[in-house]
């Protein structure tokens, strides 16, 4: 799950200098977000997400769950403030340009078989697991190192 976006841009050499001036504040506050503990969520809906990804859509199981979700987001809006969000788990993003389309009634259809199978499944946000992470491309990624 991506908790908050941080710096992101077509241009490397515009973004890179945020990228690095705010790594050890960023790895501090991963430290504290991680002190948040576990995160209890269940699987809500697999769906299109702004016609960029298909995602797992997520909920966390009660009130305080949900907190501790949006008090670990909410530590990084100091770097970059945060909008909007929708907890989720991205399975694929879609391919510019495919080949091949995929007709949109053979999308909707096959998000609701998937939905079907995972709804109301338990995932839990492991601390341990959370990390900074750099992207180059949107399969490529590395943790960052402070």
């Amino acid at each position: 799950m991506t908790l908050h976006d941080l710096h992101a841009g077509p241009d490397r050499a515009q973004v890179w200098p945020l990228v690095e001036a705010g790594a050890a504040r960023v790895a501090e506050l991963v430290a504290r977000a991680r002190a948040v503990g576990p995160i209890r969520t269940r699987c809500t809906a697999v769906f299109n997400l702004v016609n960029t990804s298909v995602v797992v859509g997520t909920r966390a199981v009660e009130e305080g769950e949900h907190h501790k979700l949006l008090s670990a987001r909410a530590l990084f809006d100091e770097i970059v403030p945060s909008g909007p969000f929708t907890p989720h788990i991205t399975v694929a993003y879609y391919r510019p340009d495919a080949p091949i389309p995929l007709a949109p009634g053979a999308l909707r259809a096959a998000l609701s078989e998937f939905t079907v199978q995972i709804s109301g499944k338990s995932v839990v946000l492991a601390p341990e697991r959370l990390h900074a992470l750099h992207f180059d491309s949107m399969s490529n990624y590395w943790v960052a190192q402070p």
